[in-house]
Order: structure tokens, then sequence, then C-alpha cells
């Protein structure tokens, strides 16, 4: 989230604060997640808990990935939103939003991270 945060601060467009606030709330997050799970105690992965590990994880990316569009696009729901960043991570290329040519370039440059990050993440699952 720096990089979109980075080119709307040097646009000075104004939209940087909802990468700020993206990046705050996930780090936040996964402080609190890493302090909750560091009881000392080390569980071995089998193969069902990798798959649930896994499935989680796109879970949780979708989410955070989604609060930059939530944020910073006045027409996005949280279920768009969502779609978007789902669509993204699973390079399945498919968008709701109308009018990208009017989107903050940060906002696009987020899309396309989400994209990349998608097409890099089959590579390695495959």
């Amino acid at each position: 989230m720096l990089a979109p945060l980075a080119v709307d601060f040097g646009q000075g467009n104004g939209h940087w604060p909802v990468f700020a606030t993206s990046a705050a709330i996930t780090i936040i997050s996964g402080g609190f997640l890493a302090l909750a799970s560091s009881n000392g105690t080390h569980i071995g992965l089998d193969i069902q808990k990798t798959f649930l590990l896994t499935t989680l994880v796109w879970v949780a990316l979708s989410v955070f990935a989604a609060i930059p569009f939530i944020l910073g696009f006045t027409n996005a729901n949280l279920v768009d939103a969502i779609f978007e960043a789902v669509s993204g991570i699973t390079t399945t290329g498919s968008t709701v939003f109308n009018e990208l040519d009017k989107m903050p370039k940060g906002l696009l440059l987020w899309r396309g991270i989400l994209q990349w990050l998608g097409g890099i993440g089959i590579i390695v699952v495959a």
C-alpha cells in the first residue's frame, strides 16, 4: 500500500490518506494476530491445516486489499470492494467499477498490484 500512497502523495491529489489509513489498519491487525499467535508453541502443519491456512490467507488478503477501495472510491460498497480485490488476487480480471480513467492513480496502481500479486500467487501455488 506504500507505492500507491507515494503516487497519490506525489501527485498531490489528496487521496494518499486512504492508503495511509489502509496500511495502518492492516499493520495493526497483523500485529494483533502476531501477538495472539506467539504463545511459544510450534504446531506442525499437516495437509488439512495447510489447505485451511491457504484458504484463510486468501480470504484475509482479499478483505484487507478491499480497504482502499472502500475508503477511496465513493461509489464502492463493501461487496463491490471485496469483489474488486478478489478479482485482482485471483487474476479474474473482472471489474465492477465504471470510468476507470477517472479513478485516482493510486487506486489504479493498487488494482494493478493486486493483479500482479495474483499472477505471482498462481505461479507459486501451481
